[in-house]
């Protein structure tokens, strides 16, 4: 009996056919020793060109669709988002091991057994759009992928419409995936209403104006991709049909989506909210199991306290990314005291990690944002908000990041932002940023707050003159930016000079002149 070491030494797979030196054979044999269901997973990875940037979260929603992992639960969900490339002698191995299942157009291979491909791959951007012919693909019986690339285009230019035959969908029945993004599409025929098995459908950054009503009958489709589509403006009224819809990409996309009876979605980066039945609030109610980012805007179309409320964000323990939006910017018109109602109903559970509250025109701030419970939140972002008085972020154990820009009203950041003053300030604070605030005259701080800081940048204060008497030791970048009334009094030689000069890197800028200091102690 042979050992393990001696088996792969006779191996057959030394004998294939290949250049490079035997790697691909030596490769061969790492790709033996994987799990089948891995195996699949990793042939899959060629139907992208070589080069090409995937993503963790992407291919592993394409893995389920194809059935090579299980799709139930939210086992695969990747919270940090990660892109990948294949080497190309990687490429080279999995589009070995998929063989006589692939067609890759244009790859100058010919083939001749049309029964058995499953997967077609072809960068539309190597034709031109009056030669590629959609019937050529209508052989492929047993297709359960079609991936149509386009080439980057501008969307203000005029450019050749790519025109899908009304019945091109007819005969594909066993189309699992479907990827038509940056291709120069204006509509889509109702024959996609025939790939009743397709589980993935990205439209993304195309010119699309409308989804088809057949649409809705794709009763299996898991993952809908419509980012970056600027001109769709409509979508069918029974929405609601996809029933088993989990992931639903609307960054960057102009229509507005309801999302009543999306039940199963678990990862829907943006929840626009209207006044009409289907779009409110409360319909985040049902989505019980979404996770990761999720912004939520035009907040200023919430009917009343009682439906913030009934969205129930503080039982979506697994969302660690919320951005609140208001899109309204006059804020002389605002409804102070139901925009802070609101905000407070809309408090997430404590598992969150990020915060983001943009255009609030409340007042006061709810007490849940610096709440010691939120012991996991690392980032906050305040953006035009209307703002007297911050909050005592400062009491947050784990607050990383601070962001405070276009603040309305705010015309000191004093003590209060630190907390109660029975502890130190920020303890975990590395970065904070403030710009654009045109009413901030002064910023204090006491020795020990902050004593973790490495960054600080100020831009665009123009009424900001004071500073505070003690920066943390730890500062290893200063930023300050078009604040015209501190811009002398830090450079070398001025009023706050003796404070700042141990820090190793200061950049202090205004429209006139810029200076850069590089102080070692």
């Amino acid at each position: 009996m042979l050992s393990s070491g001696e088996a792969i030494l006779k191996s057959e797979i030394w004998d294939l056919a290949g250049e490079r030196d035997g790697i691909l054979p030596a490769l061969r044999l790492s790709y033996d020793h994987l799990p089948a269901h891995l195996k699949r997973c990793f042939a899959y990875c060629c139907l992208f060109h070589k080069g090409y940037s995937m993503y963790s979260n992407q291919l592993v929603w394409l893995w389920m669709a194809q059935g090579f992992i299980r799709s139930e639960g939210s086992i695969y969900f990747i919270k940090k988002e990660i892109s990948c490339r294949m080497h190309d002698l990687i490429h080279d191995l999995a589009r070995s091991v998929l063989g006589a299942d692939i067609l890759e157009v244009g790859d100058g291979k010919s083939q001749k057994n049309a029964e058995k491909i499953q997967h077609v791959s072809c960068e539309l951007s190597r034709f031109s759009v009056e030669s590629f012919n959609f019937k050529d693909l209508c052989c492929f019986k047993s297709l359960r992928t079609l991936i149509l690339h386009g080439g980057i285009w501008n969307i203000n230019h005029t450019c050749p419409v790519l025109t899908i035959p009304p019945d091109f969908f007819v005969n594909l029945r066993h189309i699992r995936i479907l990827d038509l993004r940056r291709n120069h599409i204006t509509e889509l025929p109702e024959s996609i209403g025939n790939l009743i098995q397709l589980r993935y459908l990205d439209l993304s950054w195309t010119v699309i104006e409308r989804l088809p009503k057949s649409i809705t009958r794709l009763y299996n489709l898991q993952t809908l991709v419509l980012a970056c589509c600027f001109k769709l403006v409509e979508v069918p009224s029974d929405f609601s049909n996809l029933v088993n819809l989990r992931n639903l990409f609307l960054m960057g996309c102009s229509a507005s989506i309801p999302f009543g009876g999306l039940k199963c979605l678990q990862y829907s980066q943006h929840f626009k909210v209207g006044r009409e039945i289907g779009y409110r609030v409360n319909k985040l109610r049902d989505m019980k199991h979404l996770r990761g980012s999720l912004r939520i805007s035009e907040l200023e179309n919430v009917v009343s306290v009682e439906e913030a409320k009934e969205a129930e964000l503080k039982n979506k323990q697994k969302i660690n990314h919320l951005e609140l939006a208001w899109e309204s910017h006059d804020m002389d018109s605002r409804q102070e005291r139901i925009e802070e109602e609101v905000l407070n109903a809309l408090q997430p559970h404590s598992n969150l990690e990020e915060l983001e509250i943009k255009g609030y025109g409340g007042v006061r701030f709810p007490t849940w944002l610096w709440d010691l419970r939120f012991s996991k939140l690392v980032s906050i972002r305040l953006t035009r908000c209307k703002c007297r008085v911050l909050p005592p972020f400062g009491q947050l154990p784990s607050l990383k990041h601070l962001s405070l820009g276009e603040l309305y009203g705010l015309e000191k950041v004093g003590r209060e932002v630190y907390g109660d003053g029975m502890v130190k300030g920020f303890p975990s604070l590395e970065i904070l940023c403030i710009w654009s605030m045109l009413d901030l005259e002064e910023w204090s701080a006491l020795e020990g707050d902050m004593i973790h800081v490495s960054e600080v940048e100020i831009r665009n204060c123009s009424k900001l003159r004071v500073l505070p008497d003690i920066f943390p030791l730890t500062l290893d970048t200063l930023v300050i930016d078009n604040c015209p009334l501190v811009t002398e009094k830090c450079k070398e030689g001025g009023q706050y000079w003796s404070k700042i000069s141990h820090i190793p890197n200061i950049e202090i800028n205004d429209l006139d002149q810029e200076y850069e200091g590089e102080v070692i102690p």
